[in-house]
């Protein structure tokens, strides 16, 4: 009897210890429910703020100025967008001035998928019609309680799009966005 309650007594610590070390399984639809649970009226607050500078001073003609305050994910890492992405920016923003915009969305998921859209007219109409407008969308990213503006790409989900091609909720959460880390310094 010894024997047996023995055997009993590993076979649970076995399976105790086996399931111990797995993780839960989070989802998108979890990821997003936990991260819309910390938005604050701060958070929109600044990241209306960001975006409607980097609109500013594209209407301004400050290409430079607002582009140096928007950085790019590559591989779940936050970079400064590489000389000759700022080089083709500049030519579409040239050709497609920004000549007025207002804000039409604001929208938040994750911590690394969120819309900020803004449509905005590039042309003025010669018969005073409707003018020539676009829409420009940015994804703020939260990494760490601060907010950084990158630009929305099409490889990206969002709510405004049709259901067939959002994110399934059932799908894997996304990855941490990070900064990129620090050399070393010489000592």
């Amino acid at each position: 009897m010894k024997k047996i309650l023995a055997v009993l007594c590993t076979l649970f610590m076995l399976a105790a210890c086996h399931n111990a070390g797995r993780q839960k399984y989070y989802t998108f639809e979890s990821a997003q429910a936990d991260f819309e649970a910390t938005i604050t009226a701060a958070d929109s607050a600044a990241v209306k703020a960001a975006t409607d500078e980097i609109m500013s001073l594209l209407q301004a003609g400050q290409l430079d100025d607002a582009l140096s305050k928007v950085y790019v994910v590559y591989e779940d890492v936050l970079y400064r967008p590489a000389d000759e992405s700022l080089v083709n920016l500049k030519s579409k923003f040239k050709y497609f001035p920004v000549l007025s915009y207002e804000m039409t969305q604001m929208d938040f998921q994750t911590p690394a998928i969120n819309d900020v859209t803004y449509r905005y007219v590039f042309a003025q109409s010669p018969d005073g019609s409707d003018p020539a407008a676009i829409k420009l969308a940015f994804n703020p990213v939260k990494i760490d309680g601060e907010w950084y503006i990158t630009f929305k790409d099409g490889n990206m989900t969002s709510r405004t799009m049709q259901q067939k091609y959002q994110k399934n909720p059932m799908a894997p959460a996304p990855n941490e966005v990070r900064l990129p880390e620090k050399p070393a310094a010489n000592d």
